[in-house]
């Protein structure tokens, strides 16, 4: 039926795009990013584990039960949960670049830098990026790393257990 569009269907394609996108998310992250209700959430997690579309076991949702969790892909995609309120589109990257956003027509890129991968990170970043087009967000293990990392035009995050980001400039 053309023209036809059910609100209750597009927000389970949008719940279960965003979990196949990333592979696996914490249940918070979901719902803080995708700012929906609890009861909403849990009703559609079922529907979709009903049908075989989604693995949910305690805190993650999986697209399938045998995928790898990715916890740094989960710390970086804390950084989109805080900036959601703005985000017009978002796409999963790969090492080092974790993920790709967009505020207002400008890119942005999340990089992760474990605590000794300073030298391999900067090197990768300088020879990826582009700066002109890009705003370039590192998020770190610990905030020592950031005297290690010679860039400019770089955002430092650190992200707690929680989920709570702070950004270093």
């Amino acid at each position: 039926m053309p023209g036809y569009y059910d609100e209750k269907v597009h927000s389970k394609v949008i719940l279960y795009d965003l979990i196949k996108e990333y592979g696996s998310l914490q249940y918070e992250q979901v719902k803080q990013f995708m700012r929906i209700d609890e009861s909403w959430l849990k009703n559609n997690i079922s529907y979709l584990k009903k049908r075989g579309r989604l693995c949910h076991k305690e805190n993650e949702l999986k697209i399938q039960k045998d995928i790898t969790t990715d916890v740094t892909l989960q710390r970086c995609f804390w950084v989109l949960v805080d900036l959601a309120e703005n985000i017009e589109c978002h796409f999963k990257g790969t090492f080092p670049l974790y993920i790709i956003f967009f505020i207002n027509g400008k890119a942005y890129e999340v990089y992760y830098c474990a605590s000794g991968n300073e030298t391999v990170v900067v090197h990768m970043i300088e020879h990826y990026r582009d700066a002109e087009h890009a705003r370039t967000l590192i998020v770190l293990e610990e905030e020592s790393q950031m005297q290690k990392i010679r860039l400019s035009d770089v955002v430092f995050c650190m992200v707690s257990e929680k989920g709570e980001v702070t950004y270093y400039e």
